[in-house]
Protein backbone atom coordinates (compact mmCIF):
# COMPACT_ATOMS: atom_id res chain seq x y z
CA UNK A 1 0.00 0.00 0.00
CA UNK A 2 2.08 2.92 -1.08
CA UNK A 3 1.50 6.53 0.15
CA UNK A 4 0.16 9.59 -1.86
CA UNK A 5 0.18 12.88 -0.81
CA UNK A 6 -3.20 14.74 -0.44
CA UNK A 7 -3.48 17.74 -3.26
CA UNK A 8 -5.36 20.24 -0.55
CA UNK A 9 -3.66 19.43 2.80
CA UNK A 10 0.05 17.61 1.57
CA UNK A 11 -0.03 15.38 3.93
CA UNK A 12 0.39 10.95 3.09
CA UNK A 13 -2.30 9.18 2.94
CA UNK A 14 -2.70 5.46 1.58
CA UNK A 15 -3.48 5.13 -2.38
CA UNK A 16 -6.63 2.69 -1.15
CA UNK A 17 -8.32 5.72 0.99
CA UNK A 18 -11.37 7.42 -0.29
CA UNK A 19 -10.85 10.28 1.05
CA UNK A 20 -8.17 11.49 3.26
CA UNK A 21 -8.41 11.15 6.69
CA UNK A 22 -6.93 14.48 7.40
CA UNK A 23 -9.14 17.05 5.33
CA UNK A 24 -11.49 15.14 3.68
CA UNK A 25 -10.74 15.60 0.03
CA UNK A 26 -12.01 12.46 -1.83
CA UNK A 27 -9.80 10.87 -3.78
CA UNK A 28 -12.04 8.17 -6.20
CA UNK A 29 -14.64 9.68 -7.96
CA UNK A 30 -17.87 7.47 -8.21
CA UNK A 31 -17.99 5.49 -11.12
CA UNK A 32 -21.22 6.57 -12.94
CA UNK A 33 -23.69 3.98 -14.25
CA UNK A 34 -23.28 2.26 -17.43
CA UNK A 35 -25.53 3.88 -20.36
CA UNK A 36 -28.13 1.89 -21.32
CA UNK A 37 -28.01 0.36 -24.93
CA UNK A 38 -28.78 2.32 -27.38
CA UNK A 39 -32.62 1.36 -29.06
CA UNK A 40 -32.24 0.00 -33.32
CA UNK A 41 -34.38 3.23 -34.11
CA UNK A 42 -33.65 2.38 -37.53
CA UNK A 43 -34.92 -1.08 -37.51
CA UNK A 44 -37.81 -0.29 -35.62
CA UNK A 45 -38.99 2.43 -38.22
CA UNK A 46 -38.05 0.18 -41.49
CA UNK A 47 -39.96 -3.31 -39.13
CA UNK A 48 -42.94 -0.86 -38.31
CA UNK A 49 -43.42 0.96 -42.19
CA UNK A 50 -42.41 -2.26 -43.99
CA UNK A 51 -44.11 -5.05 -41.18
CA UNK A 52 -47.84 -3.02 -41.83
CA UNK A 53 -47.22 -2.63 -45.50
CA UNK A 54 -46.90 -6.02 -46.29
CA UNK A 55 -49.66 -6.62 -44.07
CA UNK A 56 -52.15 -4.09 -45.76
CA UNK A 57 -50.48 -5.71 -48.84
CA UNK A 58 -51.48 -9.71 -47.89
CA UNK A 59 -54.70 -8.77 -46.32
CA UNK A 60 -56.14 -7.08 -49.82
CA UNK A 61 -54.64 -9.51 -52.67
CA UNK A 62 -57.55 -10.48 -55.11
CA UNK A 63 -58.30 -14.47 -55.95
CA UNK A 64 -56.39 -16.26 -58.09
CA UNK A 65 -57.81 -17.73 -61.43
CA UNK A 66 -56.99 -21.40 -61.06
CA UNK A 67 -57.84 -23.40 -57.73
CA UNK A 68 -54.09 -24.33 -57.37
CA UNK A 69 -53.31 -20.63 -57.72
CA UNK A 70 -55.68 -19.80 -54.58
CA UNK A 71 -54.13 -22.24 -52.60
CA UNK A 72 -50.66 -20.78 -53.28
CA UNK A 73 -51.95 -17.35 -52.66
CA UNK A 74 -53.74 -17.97 -49.13
CA UNK A 75 -50.67 -20.27 -48.16
CA UNK A 76 -48.51 -16.97 -49.03
CA UNK A 77 -50.78 -14.58 -47.16
CA UNK A 78 -50.18 -17.06 -44.48
CA UNK A 79 -46.78 -16.99 -44.15
CA UNK A 80 -46.42 -13.15 -44.82
CA UNK A 81 -49.17 -12.54 -42.30
CA UNK A 82 -47.47 -14.99 -39.77
CA UNK A 83 -43.95 -13.10 -40.51
CA UNK A 84 -45.52 -9.77 -40.53
CA UNK A 85 -47.08 -10.16 -36.88
CA UNK A 86 -44.32 -11.89 -35.05
CA UNK A 87 -41.69 -8.87 -36.36
CA UNK A 88 -44.18 -6.27 -35.36
CA UNK A 89 -44.76 -7.77 -32.09
CA UNK A 90 -40.46 -7.94 -31.80
CA UNK A 91 -40.12 -4.50 -32.56
CA UNK A 92 -42.52 -3.18 -30.35
CA UNK A 93 -40.67 -5.18 -27.36
CA UNK A 94 -38.03 -3.68 -28.76
CA UNK A 95 -39.51 -0.33 -28.28
CA UNK A 96 -40.52 -1.00 -24.88
CA UNK A 97 -37.40 -1.90 -23.89
CA UNK A 98 -38.01 -5.39 -23.27
CA UNK A 99 -34.51 -7.51 -23.92
CA UNK A 100 -35.80 -10.19 -25.75
CA UNK A 101 -37.41 -8.01 -28.30
CA UNK A 102 -34.70 -7.34 -31.15
CA UNK A 103 -34.29 -11.70 -30.59
CA UNK A 104 -37.64 -12.03 -31.23
CA UNK A 105 -37.31 -9.79 -34.87
CA UNK A 106 -33.94 -11.76 -36.17
CA UNK A 107 -35.10 -15.50 -34.90
CA UNK A 108 -38.45 -14.11 -37.31
CA UNK A 109 -36.21 -13.13 -39.88
CA UNK A 110 -34.14 -16.55 -39.59
CA UNK A 111 -37.76 -18.27 -39.91
CA UNK A 112 -39.20 -16.06 -42.60
CA UNK A 113 -35.79 -16.58 -45.26
CA UNK A 114 -36.59 -20.31 -44.90
CA UNK A 115 -40.20 -19.93 -45.06
CA UNK A 116 -40.14 -17.50 -48.11
CA UNK A 117 -37.62 -20.22 -49.64
CA UNK A 118 -39.68 -22.71 -49.36
CA UNK A 119 -42.88 -20.86 -50.27
CA UNK A 120 -40.84 -19.95 -54.22
CA UNK A 121 -40.72 -23.28 -54.65
CA UNK A 122 -44.15 -23.98 -54.23
CA UNK A 123 -45.25 -21.16 -56.12
CA UNK A 124 -43.07 -22.55 -58.86
CA UNK A 125 -44.65 -25.92 -58.90
CA UNK A 126 -48.47 -24.35 -58.66
CA UNK A 127 -47.05 -21.90 -61.54
CA UNK A 128 -45.85 -25.25 -63.96
CA UNK A 129 -48.92 -26.93 -62.85
CA UNK A 130 -50.60 -24.44 -64.16
CA UNK A 131 -48.99 -23.45 -67.37
CA UNK A 132 -49.53 -27.64 -68.09
CA UNK A 133 -53.13 -27.18 -67.40
CA UNK A 134 -53.16 -24.37 -69.92
CA UNK A 135 -51.57 -26.21 -72.38
CA UNK A 136 -48.31 -24.19 -72.55
CA UNK A 137 -44.83 -24.19 -70.77
CA UNK A 138 -43.15 -22.10 -68.75
CA UNK A 139 -41.28 -19.47 -70.92
CA UNK A 140 -37.05 -19.32 -70.05
CA UNK A 141 -37.54 -16.25 -68.96
CA UNK A 142 -39.48 -18.02 -66.36
CA UNK A 143 -36.07 -18.30 -63.98
CA UNK A 144 -35.49 -14.88 -64.17
CA UNK A 145 -38.84 -13.57 -62.48
CA UNK A 146 -38.46 -16.59 -59.77
CA UNK A 147 -35.05 -15.23 -58.63
CA UNK A 148 -36.19 -12.22 -58.40
CA UNK A 149 -38.92 -12.87 -56.61
CA UNK A 150 -36.48 -14.82 -54.32
CA UNK A 151 -34.34 -11.56 -54.01
CA UNK A 152 -37.62 -9.24 -53.39
CA UNK A 153 -39.01 -11.67 -50.88
CA UNK A 154 -35.71 -12.33 -48.95
CA UNK A 155 -34.38 -8.56 -48.52
CA UNK A 156 -36.98 -7.43 -45.98
CA UNK A 157 -35.70 -10.25 -43.31
CA UNK A 158 -31.53 -9.55 -44.42
CA UNK A 159 -32.32 -6.57 -43.80
CA UNK A 160 -34.17 -6.97 -40.71
CA UNK A 161 -31.56 -9.69 -39.77
CA UNK A 162 -28.66 -6.57 -39.99
CA UNK A 163 -30.72 -3.92 -38.53
CA UNK A 164 -31.54 -5.85 -35.26
CA UNK A 165 -27.98 -7.47 -35.18
CA UNK A 166 -26.62 -8.80 -32.27
CA UNK A 167 -23.25 -7.37 -32.01
CA UNK A 168 -25.00 -3.91 -31.76
CA UNK A 169 -27.98 -4.55 -30.05
CA UNK A 170 -28.42 -6.95 -26.93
Amino acid sequence: MPLISCPDCGREVSDAAPACPHCGRPFHVPAAAPAAAPKPVAGLVVAGVLGVLTTVWALGRDGASSPAMAETREMSNAVHMLGCTLLLIGAGMSVAGHRWGNRVVRATSWLMIVLVAMLVLVIRSALAERALAQGRELTQGFGWMVAMVLVVGLFPWLLYLYLFRKSRYP
